[in-house]
């Protein structure tokens, strides 16, 4: 059966369509995804859900279409099947894992901010401003569909390529990222540091 549509919402994920809605009991709010056509798996995901104490562990975002855009892909990831009937998908609390995709998420947002303001405060020359844009945009594009960290890669890899150099701030932000990402910079992002304003790349 599908959902009301005055009581849901609709989001598409990987050209499927379906319709979401949370239920807040209280000390928990469940999120609940369907494909939109009504037939097929559905899918519920919890969160421990507290506003009022800044310092409890516990989930403290609103349930947002980025939140079920995440939940969804994670879904699929565990083996969910949209289009098959009888194979309903309860993934439990996932508190911590969305806090953790959400803090990154935003400091990638933050770092994008960043870089955006630099351009247009102190802009490269004409090329370097064009590619830095674009590259902005090509991460952008990728943290409103949940794929946050991949676009941190992408932007990070290609921040490489050209001449463009980052701030001491930017550099430790950077590095952030990269850790809530389980990525040990040192290993897997050697040369991070010489994109640091005032250094240079090693000679090869």
């Amino acid at each position: 059966m599908a959902f009301p549509k005055k009581k849901s919402r609709k989001i598409i994920v990987n050209k499927q369509a379906y319709r979401w809605m949370t239920n807040d009991d209280g000390p928990s709010v469940t999120l609940s995804v369907s494909p939109e056509s009504g037939h097929g798996s559905k899918l519920f995901a919890r969160f421990d859900y507290d506003l009022n104490v800044p310092q409890s562990d516990r989930f403290q975002q609103a349930i947002t279409p980025f939140v079920t855009r995440w939940v969804i892909l994670y879904a699929l990831t565990q083996g969910y099947t949209p289009s098959e009937r009888g194979k309903d998908m309860k993934l439990g609390d996932l508190s911590r894992k969305i806090m953790e995709e959400l803090t990154g998420a935003k400091m990638t947002a933050r770092l994008l901010q960043m870089l955006s303001k630099r351009l247009s405060a102190n802009p490269p020359d004409p090329e370097t401003a064009d590619d830095v844009k674009a590259m902005i945009t090509d991460t952008r594009h990728l943290l409103d569909h949940g794929e946050w960290f991949i676009g941190f890669e992408n932007l990070l890899s290609n921040l490489d390529e050209i001449d463009f150099k980052l701030s001491a701030q930017e550099i430790e932000l950077l590095k952030a990222i990269g850790a809530k990402g389980n990525s040990n910079w040192r290993k897997d992002f050697p040369w991070i540091e010489n994109l640091q304003m005032g250094q240079q790349a090693p000679k090869s």
